[in-house]
């Protein structure tokens, strides 16, 4: 029996990234002798938790998404011994918890899907000196010098441009994958769109619109053009972890009796109420941009908040992968004409990428290794 090589795959906190399950999915079904363990940054601790120099050994637990902070294997004895820290003591002990992480599993490599987690990851092998390949996927779509951070010793990217910018800062070409996302695969549930529709009481047409993880106050404005026509459509709004944004558009929608507004904080079925929508109108969100094309859905984006965001609409409004619109008035407005269009039977879908398998196993086994 061959015990498979172990991949560590760091998402972060705060942003949730479809990406990372997919990507985890696709190793642990396609590529043989490798197993993926996806943890988040704060859960490194989980895994890792160092004391008197010995890390604990406690039963390991491949997916810890949805776990607390501490394993319920850890004793009380165990959480009342730790101890407050000083900031610049807990940069030093992250650098060398992802050190014991990665010796706990004898890692081949470390899937880093944010700038955060690669910055430490960086650090903590320049630190201490392990072996395991780095490997980088950017969540933007376009290079930017300021936030694109090199250092890493393989780098997963999602266009031919992105390779070429990383080239110039030095990069070797061959230790570049270009892969469109999403990857090959159609759902991470079983239910179809009718079934999500259902699972959330949404009858006829619904928009989405997304505020994303820490709830942008930009949506507000658009929530304001939609209540004008109460019954034309469903409306539900994701606010992340902004609960006093929660708060706020639960008064207006009592204040207005909106009946067709459905307000959502965090919930464990994000995906499953994107699919339940027909259409999706979001602030900057890489992770909503990937579900968009996976799910074959359209997108309106509209004010980035800085330069990349910018960049990032320009290169996917050109590939047809969203509709830009400059303000909240001309977003409504293309509302109304893509619901249109729908209910005449002409809306237009997202091209369905087609992704080689084959193709990209092999390149990542050129990236991380044959097994030994």
């Amino acid at each position: 029996m061959i015990v498979p090589e172990k991949l560590i795959l760091i998402t972060s906190d705060i942003y949730s990234d479809s990406r990372a399950d997919a990507l985890e999915s696709y190793i642990n079904g396609n590529i043989f002798g490798y197993h993926i363990i996806k943890v988040q940054e704060s859960q490194i601790n989980s895994y890792a938790k160092v004391i008197n120099n010995k890390i604990l050994k406690y039963s390991i637990i491949y997916n810890v998404n949805t776990l607390p902070f501490y394993d319920k294997t850890f004793s009380l004895k165990v959480k009342r011994g730790i101890k407050k820290i000083s900031h610049k003591k807990k940069s030093a002990g992250k650098y060398k918890q992802i050190n014991n992480l990665v010796n706990r599993f004898n890692a081949k490599a470390i899937f880093c899907m944010n700038t955060s987690s690669l910055y430490s990851v960086i650090r903590a092998k320049e630190k201490f000196g392990f072996t395991s390949k780095i490997v980088f996927v950017p969540n933007s779509f376009t290079f930017d010098k300021s936030s694109t951070l090199l250092g890493a010793d393989k780098y997963i990217v999602e266009n031919v441009a992105f390779k070429e910018s990383l080239a110039r800062q030095g990069v070797d070409k061959n230790d570049i994958i270009v892969q469109k996302f999403p990857l090959k695969k159609t759902s991470f549930f079983e239910e179809n769109e009718i079934e999500c529709k259902a699972m959330f009481n949404l009858e006829g047409n619904t928009i989405m619109l997304n505020a994303g993880n820490l709830g942008s106050k930009k949506i507000i404005e658009v929530l304001h053009f939609l209540i004008e026509v109460k019954d034309r459509f469903n409306i539900v709004v994701y606010l992340g972890e902004n609960e006093k944004l929660y708060e706020k558009l639960s008064k207006l929608k009592e204040k207005n009796t909106l009946t067709n507004v459905r307000l959502y904080t965090n919930i464990n079925n994000f995906e499953k109420l994107f699919m339940a929508s027909d259409l999706i109108v979001s602030v900057y969100d890489s992770n909503v941009f990937y579900l968009a094309k996976l799910y074959n859905k359209q997108l309106i984006v509209f004010e980035p908040s800085t330069d990349i965001e910018a960049s990032d609409y320009d290169y996917l409004q050109k590939n047809n992968d969203l509709i830009y619109c400059k303000d909240a008035e001309g977003v409504v407005t293309k509302i109304f004409r893509l619901m249109d269009s729908k209910n005449n039977g002409n809306m237009q879908n997202v091209e369905e990428l087609k992704t080689s398998t084959v193709s990209f196993a092999n390149c990542l086994i050129d990236l991380i290794g044959k097994v030994d």
